[in-house]
């Protein structure tokens, strides 16, 4: 497991106007540390907070809910409307799920925006496809059917 940051206040319920925070920040701890033997609090700034980005709060006992992993969207997309981006997408859905079992919570969630956007983007394509498809249909269809009526007012 890496190590955590633990911070006792969020930033945004920070004043805006203190250029020092007036929150405690614990020291790093590592897998061997227990809470008992926590390092005494140090004050940082507000513009570390914001420079670092420690809006996400983990404690090692803490489970954040599960991103959504976009597997039944994937493998529809995949039948459905363009295979390549479809099974892209599958790969970053399976990956999200995994990241999540691990305790890995930004990395699940990263995974599971890019199932996502992968997803959306197949069915774009696909759905570019589909009008392509009848476009080309119709334009066939009809020269078909025009070269159709010209062979009918040869024979008659």
């Amino acid at each position: 497991m890496t190590n955590k940051l633990l911070v006792t206040k969020h930033p945004s319920d920070l004043e805006t106007d203190d250029s020092s925070i007036g929150c405690s920040v614990f020291s790093k701890l590592s897998m061997e540390e227990s809470i008992s033997s926590i390092n005494k609090p140090i004050f940082i700034t507000k513009k570390d907070l914001i420079a670092e980005r420690y809006s996400v709060f983990e404690l090692k006992t803490s489970k954040i809910l599960k991103p959504n992993d976009y597997l039944f969207l994937s493998v529809f997309t995949s039948f459905f409307c363009f295979l390549p981006l479809g099974i892209i997408a599958l790969y970053f859905s399976i990956k999200s799920a995994k990241a999540y079992q691990t305790y890995d919570n930004m990395n699940s969630l990263y995974y599971s925006k890019m199932s996502l956007r992968m997803n959306l983007f197949a069915m774009m394509v696909g759905f570019i496809m589909f009008l392509g498809s009848i476009f080309i249909f119709m334009t066939v269809f009809l020269k078909v059917i025009e070269e159709f009526n010209q062979h009918l007012d040869q024979v008659s």
